[in-house]
């Protein structure tokens, strides 16, 4: 095998496998980021995060490829040397050791909250998060044929329309306030 990797979860030490094994594992995981790797030759492991490339966004060809490799290979335990620093043989197609990707951040709920329209509008519907209206001219009582939308959040909202029947421009405010 040109570029046997070995693995070691816990108190087992998993190999020989390709890289592209490796990363297919990592991908899978089987390979944690808490793991510590090594390459063949090499005395010395690294904690499997620090392995650039080693960790990815999987797509499903990589799972179905990491599927038929393990299936094909039983895992033999490695060499009884405690692994610490990977370092790739000279003339290696392998990448350099570099930090892991940063997760992506999680995004809290949406608070939902109710809207009252104070002046020229009547709400039609809201279901916490947004709220339809329809504006109404505060002289003559003309309903406007549109229909609006407004997020709901702490703030008071004004706006205008004009009313076609007065030919005047009415004001309009929608007070939302967050629960």
């Amino acid at each position: 095998m040109a570029d046997a990797w070995y693995y070691a979860h816990d108190t087992n030490r998993i190999g020989p496998f390709t890289g592209p094994q490796m990363k297919d594992l990592a991908t899978l995981g089987s390979i944690l980021r808490s793991d510590t790797v090594w390459k063949d030759g090499v005395e010395k492991g690294v904690l499997a995060s620090k392995v650039k490339y080693l960790f990815t966004i999987p797509s499903a060809s990589v799972i179905v490829s990491v599927q038929k490799v393990t299936a094909l290979s039983k895992p033999a335990t490695a060499p009884a040397a405690p692994p610490s620093a990977v370092e790739p043989a000279a003339g290696s197609q392998e990448r350099p050791v570099a930090a892991a990707p940063k997760p992506a951040l999680v995004q809290k709920p949406a608070q939902k909250g109710k809207a009252v329209a104070t002046k020229g509008a009547e709400i039609i519907s809201q279901d916490g998060l947004k709220a339809k209206y329809r504006r109404i001219c505060t002289v003559c009582k003309q309903k406007d044929v549109s229909v609006q939308t407004i997020v709901i959040s702490n703030k008071t909202t004004n706006s205008g329309f004009y009313c076609p029947k007065c030919k005047k421009r009415r004001d309009v405010t929608i007070h939302c306030t967050l629960r």
